[in-house]
């Protein structure tokens, strides 16, 4: 699974247009926040939208064809795959993560997608620790130290559990350690429980 096919899982979760009262981000598009990202170039197309009739529920469809036709529903659709390609994936060195395995280089995508970058692999570097013990008898430091930066000591260590088929280790790990950060974000700020259901769906289903 390279970066289109992942950014399609992602994108499934993340939706359309919204600008729900209790999210962090506030307007949204593609799961892009207008509030931490309000240089994208994307918004110049969904302000125009927003000025013609029905022009929410346009953008809600996901389709901007019917208000400005196909040449910028087109250009909207590269704008968003180039802002989560050089956002997230390449900041993942997800083209490397993936050649180790495509599974792992799609969950990692997504939690840096919902969670941040410098999280997500953190996430990871853990979870890479927790399968390295269960083969490893003894009592010595972690794998990895986990500095939420993915550098040749990360891709080594991953590519080591390949080699002990312990992939699926991993990938369970990962999951479990990012459904705790969801309960951990839930329990420090309540307003944000409204979205823990589709969170925890998200983390065990996306790959």
């Amino acid at each position: 699974m390279g970066f289109q096919e992942c950014l399609k899982e992602i994108l499934k979760y993340e939706g359309t247009y919204s600008k729900h009262s209790s999210d962090i981000g506030g307007e949204t598009f593609r799961g892009i926040s207008r509030f931490y990202h309000s240089d994208w170039d994307g918004w110049e197309i969904i302000d125009m939208v927003k000025e013609k009739i029905d022009g929410v529920k346009i953008l809600i469809s996901g389709d901007i064809t019917p208000a400005l036709g196909s040449a910028y529903n087109n250009k909207l659709n590269q704008l968003v795959a180039l802002f989560y390609k050089e956002e997230f994936w390449d900041k993942i060195k997800g083209d490397e993560l993936s050649e180790i395995d495509e599974e792992i280089a799609c969950e990692v995508m997504d939690m840096a997608v919902n969670m941040g970058v410098k999280t997500a692999v953190k996430n990871l570097q853990k979870a890479i620790n927790s399968a390295y013990s269960n083969f490893v008898d003894s009592e010595s430091d972690e794998r990895l130290v986990v500095d939420g930066i993915i550098g040749s000591e990360t891709l080594a260590a991953l590519n080591e559990l390949k080699q002990f088929d312990c992939i699926v280790d991993v990938v369970e790990y990962f999951r479990k350690y990012r459904a705790l950060k969801y309960a951990e974000i839930v329990a420090n700020n309540p307003n944000q429980a409204v979205f823990i259901k589709g969170w925890i769906k998200r983390a065990l289903k996306i790959s």
